[in-house]
């Protein structure tokens, strides 16, 4: 069954009035939505339901609507809590159909995040707005830019340590600039109040087949420096099955793991080296590892294990980003399965821009530290993970693959690593049936 919801509120002005009401749904016997109702309807604590235009959810001048579809199976309750000092008034409209064609095992129940005024620390790491696991698509945020207008959001999926999607700017992940812009909104974003803003990901919604993780940054120099209060509800669909799962790793680098997979790299000719490296991703994701890893410009091959009932495998791959625009043929089991190309990589700290590099320049002084470099091997976000998808044809019903890769070109930030991949680690991912 699927629901829509209206909302229309008298008594007190419409911002406070629905800062102090919460709405509460639970679905199947489970909450799934707990509230303020202002934020519910894609608008924000204290912020003119006004400005809140959004197209899923928003205020059309006369009603609080949400369009969401909120499928259930056996129950679906929605409370409206009063947390007012007083008595007020709503009129609430529910539509629902009583028919509900799609498969309970392979649907995403309707969910809010809500986080209410969580303090986080100078020095700790992003704040993360949704850390789930599971499978299903992110629908939307509001949130209010803390810290720094410049902290970044950026979504994680299905494990990568190098995020799917990550903003330049906290206020560009509302499509706005040079800060957000109260009333400036369209139907999937617009600005709520100073720094606060709505994004709908209707258009472009953000699938995860097993975690996903939104994050934003509290700082303006890349190193969480400041203290940080988060406010924000995202919007998602949720089924705690994952639909990828983790078959098997490879640490490249590792004797007695390379041997267990048959791996080889193929120097015949050409250039090779093993290299050790104490890096970390960017966004300081998880902190700095030590980690092995393999360049060449000829090429590898390894065996690896799968789920005979895939329906079909993402490989994924650690690689160090100083060499960038990564290009490889891939080989599974003798057959070509495609182009390994890896666009791009973030080779430098900041563009070149005199207040942000006075700015950068001037955090690292602090630490009696120069800024670090690419070209002087001092830049601490050196790895990157990076995927392939390999189709069904080529995986059903087998119980490992045969890979092989071939080296066809790479830019470098050394000039004498042009044409080198790398390869540090890898993870194999079989995916399993929605059935």
């Amino acid at each position: 069954m699927n629901n829509r919801i209206k909302n229309t509120i008298t008594g007190l002005a419409i911002a406070a009035t629905v800062g102090g009401l919460y709405i509460r749904m639970t679905t199947d016997g489970a909450i799934t939505a707990d509230l303020p109702v202002s934020m519910f309807f894609g608008g924000y604590r204290g912020a003119d339901m006004r400005n809140a235009k959004g197209l899923p959810a928003g205020y059309d001048g006369k009603k609080l609507c949400c369009y969401f579809p909120m499928p259930f199976w056996k129950s679906m309750k929605i409370e409206l809590l009063n947390k007012l000092a007083g008595p007020t008034h709503a009129d609430c409209e529910i539509g629902w159909s009583d028919r509900n064609p799609y498969p309970q095992a392979s649907t995403g129940v309707f969910k809010v995040q809500f986080n209410d005024n969580v303090t986080v620390k100078a020095g700790s790491p992003d704040f993360a707005n949704l850390d789930v696991l599971g499978s299903g698509i992110l629908v939307g945020c509001v949130s209010k830019l803390t810290g720094d207008i410049e902290g970044n959001f950026s979504i994680f999926t299905d494990g990568s340590k190098t995020p799917a999607v990550e903003t330049t700017g906290g206020e560009d992940y509302f499509n706005h600039s040079y800060g957000i812009h109260p009333g400036i909104c369209n139907p999937f974003s617009g600005g709520l109040a100073a720094d606060t803003g709505y994004r709908f990901h209707i258009l472009d919604y953000v699938p995860f087949l097993n975690s996903i993780r939104l994050t934003q940054d509290h700082a303006h120099a890349f190193i969480h420096d400041r203290d940080a209060t988060f406010l924000s509800a995202v919007y998602y669909y949720h089924t705690p099955k994952p639909f990828l799962v983790l078959t098997d790793t490879l640490d490249v680098g590792k004797p007695d793991a390379e041997a267990a997979h048959n791996y080889r790299v193929d120097a015949t000719g050409g250039r090779a080296r093993l290299q050790s490296d104490t890096s970390g991703y960017e966004g300081d994701n998880n902190g700095l590892i030590t980690d092995e890893g393999r360049w060449t410009d000829k090429g590898s091959s390894f065996t690896v294990k799968i789920n005979p009932a895939n329906d079909g495998v993402r490989l994924r791959r650690r690689i160090n980003q100083m060499s960038y625009h990564q290009e490889s043929e891939v080989y599974v089991n003798g057959k070509p399965a495609g182009t390994w190309f890896e666009q791009g990589g973030n080779i430098v700290l900041n563009y070149d821009h005199a207040p942000y590099k006075a700015i950068i320049h001037d955090t690292f002084a602090k630490q009696n530290q120069e800024v670090p470099s690419w070209e002087k091997g001092t830049m601490p976000t050196k790895f990157r993970d990076t995927g392939f998808e390999i189709p069904a044809a080529l995986t059903k019903g087998l119980a490992k693959l045969d890979i092989r890769l071939v080296t066809k070109n790479s830019l470098a930030v050394l000039p004498a690593d042009k044409g080198l991949v790398n390869e540090y680690y890898y993870w194999v991912y079989s995916y399993a049936s929605a059935l």
